[in-house]
């Protein structure tokens, strides 16, 4: 429904006047269901960003504990190992950090 032009401000002014004295905003439906696919739309991107942020933090996670395994064995770390452990992705980490178990030298963990 549009109001004609002449008559907005009126109209305007009554709602002000009616939202002031119940202390209450007008709120129509439209903007009612905007606001609802607003914040449903807004968590959906935080949860998906709070996944990427777990993801990243996992990959953190198993990227220090496979360094401070590596120096305990081996010794200090050349950089090769840094540059290859920070390249690496979460399952890529996982699997070397397995075979520190079997490993005799540190190469042979990245094999």
């Amino acid at each position: 429904m549009c109001l004609p032009q002449d008559l907005e401000p009126a109209f305007e002014q009554a709602v002000g006047a009616i939202e002031t004295e119940l202390n209450m905003p007008y709120v129509t439906s439209i903007e009612r269901l905007g606001e609802a696919r607003g914040l449903q739309k807004g968590l959906q991107e935080g949860r998906q960003e709070g996944f990427q942020e777990g993801l990243q933090e996992g990959r953190n996670s198993a990227a220090r504990l496979l360094s401070a395994m590596l120096e305990r064995r081996f010794g200090q770390l050349p950089a090769w190992v840094t540059t290859r452990i920070a390249q690496a992705d979460t399952e890529t980490l996982q699997s070397w950090t397995l075979n520190i178990l079997e490993a005799e030298r540190l190469e042979a963990v990245f094999e």
